[in-house]
This record gives structure tokens, C-alpha cells and sequence, in this order.
């Protein structure tokens, strides 16, 4: 069996709807010279003219782009008005306003957090070692400021043991002195 047509005529707009829906007909093509103009200068691949300084305005424009072609289609959804046929012959411009750039944004916006919650734990760890070797160093100042607050305490005791130490030393040299005397004496 053959499945009956929808033979309903097209839908046509009144009053200012029906403005709206013309004037949106007549700038589309105007809008798709302007994206072709755009994609030819901003592409991967070459660059023409670096957009990047121009960036606010293209983003405007290409809002505006994505408007118009959305207005387009809701005028055609509402001459349409069966999902299937609609899906079938407007699939392209339903592609064309989904917001890809709005989910690929998005997700390079998490990875950039992702990957500064990354950097941010690498210097967090960096920060923490930091503190952690300047903590050692400190414990090691203290450990020798301790000393020589100790050796200064002791600064009286150890001029006491050099001295008896050099008295020693003078001493013992007196000492090799006379051993070399009778170390001469023997000999002769």
C-alpha cells in the first residue's frame, strides 16, 4: 500500500512574520558569501589575513550567521511540521546551526582546567619540596647556629685546651730537642 502524500500547501507567513521570513530569505545568501569569506581567510590550513586580532567581530558575525540560518529554519519547521521529513531535508542546516563550536569550547575549556589542575598540582608538589628542602635547611642552620652558640659556651674552655695544647706541643719540642742531644751524644 501506498502511503498517502501530505498534498497541505505551503504554509505561508502574514504580516510581519511573513517580512521576517523574506527578509531572512533574502540576507541568507548575503550570510553564506560572508562564511565563505571568513572560512577562506581563517583556516586551518593557510593564512590569508590572521583574523586572531579581529576575533570579537568574527565572533559577532558568526553569532549573527548562526541567527539568521536559525530563523531560516524554524520558518521551514513551520511549513514542514513532520519530524521525519523534516530530519530528511533539512539535515544539513540542522548541522550547520548545531553549536559544535560550543561543545568543542567547552571541552577545551575542561582540558585546560584539567591540564592548569594539573600544572597547579605540579607546583603545588614543586612549592611543598621547596618548603620542605628550605624546612631541612633551616633545621640544618639550627643544628649549626646550636653548635656555635655550644662552641661559644665553650670558647673560654677551648682557648684553655689550645693553650695547653701548645704548652704541650712546646713541651714535647723541648723534649725532641734533648732527645736529639743525647741522640747526638750517643752518637759521638
Amino acid at each position: 500500500m501506498k502511503k498517502k502524500r501530505n498534498n497541505k500547501p505551503i504554509k505561508q507567513f502574514k504580516g510581519f512574520l511573513g517580512e521576517i521570513e523574506r527578509f531572512t530569505d533574502k540576507t541568507i545568501p548575503f550570510w553564506v558569501i560572508v562564511l565563505a569569506i571568513i572560512l577562506i581567510l581563517d583556516n586551518p590550513f593557510w593564512t590569508i589575513l590572521d583574523l586572531e586580532h579581529y576575533q570579537p567581530w568574527v565572533s559577532l558575525v558568526d553569532a549573527l550567521i548562526v541567527l539568521f540560518f536559525f530563523i531560516d529554519l524554524i520558518f521551514k519547521w513551520y511549513t514542514v511540521r513532520q519530524w521525519k521529513k523534516f530530519l530528511k531535508i533539512y539535515w544539513l542546516d540542522i548541522l550547520a546551526i548545531f553549536p559544535f563550536y560550543l561543545i568543542t569550547r567547552a571541552w577545551i575549556t575542561v582540558t585546560a582546567l584539567l591540564r592548569v589542575g594539573e600544572e597547579l598540582g605540579e607546583g603545588q608538589k614543586f612549592l611543598h619540596e621547596f618548603l620542605l628542602l628550605r624546612e631541612t635547611e633551616l633545621v640544618k642552620e639550627a643544628r649549626i647556629a646550636e653548635e656555635v652558640k655550644q662552641l661559644r659556651e665553650t670558647k673560654p674552655f677551648i682557648r684553655a685546651l689550645r693553650s695547653i695544647q701548645r704548652f704541650l706541643r712546646f713541651i714535647a719540642g723541648k723534649n725532641l730537642e734533648r732527645k736529639d742531644i743525647h741522640y747526638k751524644k750517643r752518637k759521638k
